[in-house]
């Protein structure tokens, strides 16, 4: 639908603008809509306050590149089914079916590509109702912005073989789950663009459900194979919303833990299952923080690292200490000189960040100050680590080593180090990888 993806979020007089010599409507009821969508020149169609249904079928767009444009007082109050190319904006739809269960809103098939943009659906919180459906195996695509979609069960359910385009800045309100189904040839198209949406539960529910053959990709379309970097680029996109897997991603979920001290931090850790995410608030948190699951560790605001006190002298003092894969690690300072307890004219910590397992690959670095530390500032030392990442950091006053020593393979992309002596000691498998 090349047509509209440089119009979906145009108001009401840009498309009056851009399309004024083109055809269009404007209609007061259904049997109008009806007629204006079967007339293969009328390309905007205009609805005017009032109710929009018809008595014995339901409203459907079968010709493509149909524009639908509402206004405040329009409302369908039925379900509309759409089998081509279309763009809906500031349409609102009210469910006054007489049928008080598996209710679809808006019913999506025949390979069509749907825009929405600033719609309203209301559920009316009958039971098992859909907003939007896309029929299964039909090869259709649904873009949504600027949207609300309220007391459904289900926000969006996708189905095998369909296309989930931009879905940014929607609102989810009292719904069992966001958007379901993602599962055997269902596609994502750009994970990016499933964003700044939030949702809101009637009970406990999930934002984000996906499962076994889920995809990614536009043009060349790929299988979903880490699962937990996929939940987790959603949930944190999306407001640290859940998102949970099942089928082979069974075991993930993007369940958040809030803290705001160390024994909550560790309890948080402990507790944690992969996939979920840790939140620090601002404050100061004991070193010797041992990561062994595959989560993910942000802070929010001014968030440091700092060495204990209650250590004796002779004890080594680490900042992160890394014993997993699929790590996420953000807006952290590390400061080995951080406690102000102890004295200022020793760096307790002797690396800043330590892998101490064998296999701990797919971990990310972002955002995180280290100073002040007597060894190394990053020290990933075994040989056969993949897929590290190590980005917008910065890293000072390192005393006797490297300020990074990376082994394995991975990349090292805008940071800053500091008044080094040896900035980065790379093994011979990450220089040829490191591109």
């Amino acid at each position: 639908m090349s047509k509209f993806k440089d119009k979906n979020t145009k108001s009401n007089m840009d498309i009056k603008t851009n399309y004024k010599d083109k055809k269009y409507k404007k209609v007061v009821n259904g049997i109008e809509l009806q007629k204006a969508l079967n007339d293969k020149d009328t390309e905007i169609i205009f609805l005017e306050d009032g109710e929009y249904n018809l008595l014995n079928n339901k409203i459907t767009i079968s010709l493509d590149n149909k524009i639908i444009v509402g206004s405040d007082g329009a409302v369908f109050i039925d379900e509309i089914v759409i089998k081509a190319d279309a763009f809906l904006q500031r349409v609102k739809f009210i469910n006054k079916s007489k049928t008080y269960r598996n209710d679809v809103i808006i019913h999506i098939l025949g390979g069509a590509e749907v825009v929405l943009d600033g719609i309203i659906i209301d559920g009316c919180n009958l039971e098992e109702t859909v907003g939007i459906n896309l029929e299964k195996n039909s090869g259709s695509k649904i873009t949504l912005m600027n949207s609300y979609i309220n007391n459904v069960d289900t926000g969006i359910e996708v189905n095998e073989n369909n296309i989930l385009g931009k879905i940014i800045n929607n609102k989810f309100s009292n719904i069992l789950i966001g958007i379901k189904n993602l599962g055997q040839g269902s596609v994502i198209e750009n994970l990016y663009n499933v964003i700044y949406n939030t949702f809101e539960f009637k009970e406990k529910g999930i934002a984000i459900a996906f499962s076994t053959g889920v995809n990614l990709g536009k043009d060349k379309v790929r299988l979903v194979t880490d699962g937990i970097n996929f939940a987790r680029i959603l949930s944190i996109n999306n407001g640290y919303a859940l998102v949970k897997g099942y089928g082979i991603f069974n075991h993930i979920s993007t369940k958040t833990f809030k803290v705001s001290n160390g024994e909550e931090l560790d309890k948080a850790i402990q507790n944690s299952d992969n996939g979920n995410i840790i939140l620090l608030s601002k404050g100061k948190y004991y070193g010797n923080i041992c990561i062994t699951k595959e989560i993910a560790i942000i802070g929010e605001d001014d968030v440091s690292i700092i060495p204990s006190e209650n250590y004796d002298e002779d004890f080594t003092q680490y900042g992160l200490r890394i014993n997993s894969s699929n790590l996420f690690i953000k807006n952290l300072t590390i400061d080995g000189k951080g406690n102000g307890k102890l004295r200022k004219d020793i760096c307790y910590f002797r690396d800043g960040i330590r892998y101490e397992g064998e296999i701990n690959n797919n971990n990310k670095f972002v955002n995180i100050h280290i100073k002040n530390i007597r060894r190394r500032g990053i020290s990933i030392w075994p040989e056969n680590i993949r897929g590290t990442e190590i980005r917008n950091c910065i890293v000072e006053n390192v005393l006797e080593q490297q300020y990074i020593y990376m082994n394995g393979s991975g990349k090292i992309k805008n940071c800053i180090l500091n008044n080094a002596v040896v900035s980065i000691c790379q093994s011979m498998d990450y220089a040829k990888n490191k591109k």
